[in-house]
């Protein structure tokens, strides 16, 4: 799949990377209908990075590139086992 992706200051790219794996027992898969620009997005890519690490965090092991934006809507396309507040189809 593609997914636009902050490399570093003023570095966006158009990136393939695979598309992720089924929701854990807590959490919920959206496919984005929508989806906007956040303002600490455009301070990453004016100015960053700011906040995201340049090296995996410890806890999370997240680092550039990563894939900016949580400004979004969509449909639930699968959810955990443990999920009860939202089922396939509902729109987020």
């Amino acid at each position: 799949m593609r997914a636009l992706r902050f490399h570093g200051k003023h570095d966006v790219r158009l990136d393939e990377i695979a598309p992720p794996g089924p929701p854990g027992p807590t959490e919920i898969q959206v496919v984005p209908a929508w989806s906007g620009i956040c303002g600490s997005d455009i301070h990453e890519y004016l100015a960053g990075p700011l906040v995201i690490p340049t090296t995996p965090h410890p806890l999370t092991g997240c680092h550039l590139p990563m894939t900016l934006g949580h400004e979004a809507t969509g449909v639930v396309a699968a959810v955990g086992s443990q999920v009860t507040t939202h089922k396939p189809g509902d729109r987020v």
